[in-house]
């Protein structure tokens, strides 16, 4: 499973770059993909490969094979609650604890909730109780 696997077997597979420019991004990866942490990519560069930042803020370089390109986060708090509706005065459909990753479908610009999908459950999340997003970014 992608999790699982190592994040330089990605390195190894002939796509047409050069070798000495894919042996120059090797050398630039400093992490491993390891099931159940997280990554928030910062910007993109050249040879398809991404600057990646962990919660606990270390920061290393992963090639995009690696990466599923569906937006997550990684819920912070004891028990979080997901809202039916993007106000927190709606009903309360689930609670959700540390540790749950969550796919982050939509955050509006200035909103104080995210519409999130843990478990097989949609609901509106607190922005400020998972990691994943950027102060002041929003998910259309």
């Amino acid at each position: 499973d992608r999790a699982n696997a190592g994040s330089l077997a990605a390195v190894g597979e002939d796509d047409g770059e050069d070798p000495a420019e894919k042996r120059q991004a090797r050398g630039s990866l400093l992490v491993e993909m390891q099931q159940g942490i997280q990554y928030v990519i910062q910007y993109p560069i050249r040879f398809a490969w991404r600057q990646v930042r962990d919660p606990d803020g270390v920061e290393g370089w992963i090639h995009q094979r690696m990466l599923s390109g569906q937006r997550t986060g990684l819920v912070t708090e004891a028990a979080s609650s997901l809202y039916k509706r993007s106000v927190t005065s709606s009903t309360v459909i689930a609670e959700i604890g540390f540790g749950v990753v969550v796919v982050v479908d939509h955050c509006p610009k200035q909103a104080e909730l995210c519409l999130v999908e843990a478990h097989g459950t949609k609901g509106w999340l607190l922005r400020g109780l998972f990691w994943g997003l950027y102060d002041g970014e929003f998910i259309d």
